[in-house]
C-alpha cells in the first residue's frame, strides 16, 4: 500500500512539474525514486516478506534478514586451544599504567 501511495505521489509530482503547475514538485520525483529504491532492497523485502513465528530469537531475525549465515561446522570439534604463556591481564595492565602516571 505504501509503495502504491509513493507511486501516485511521484506521478503527481512529475505531472505538476512537467505542466508547470508547481515547478517545485520536481524535487519530490527523485525523493520518491530513492524511497522506492530503498523499499525494493533485499533487506527491506526480507523484513516484510519473511514473517517469523511469534517466539523467535534475535538470531532467527538476523537469518531471515539475510544478515547471518548459519555455521556449517561444529565448533566444539575444534578442541581446547594450545597452552600459551600467560600474558598480562587488562586489570594488571591498567594497574601498571596508573603506577607509571
Amino acid at each position: 500500500m505504501g509503495v502504491g501511495l509513493l507511486i501516485v505521489n511521484g506521478t503527481g509530482d512529475l505531472i505538476n512539474a512537467a505542466l508547470g503547475i508547481e515547478p517545485r514538485a520536481a524535487v519530490g520525483v527523485p525523493i520518491v525514486g530513492l524511497l522506492l529504491w530503498y523499499l525494493s532492497s533485499r533487506k527491506v523485502r526480507a523484513f516484510f516478506l519473511a514473517p517469523l513465528p511469534r517466539r523467535s530469537s534475535a538470531l532467527a531475525h538476523l537469518m531471515a534478514a539475510g544478515r547471518l549465515v548459519p555455521t556449517r561446522l561444529d565448533l566444539s570439534r575444534l578442541g581446547k586451544p594450545h597452552d600459551r604463556p600467560r600474558e598480562m591481564s587488562i586489570s594488571e595492565a591498567l594497574e601498571e599504567q596508573r603506577r607509571d602516571d
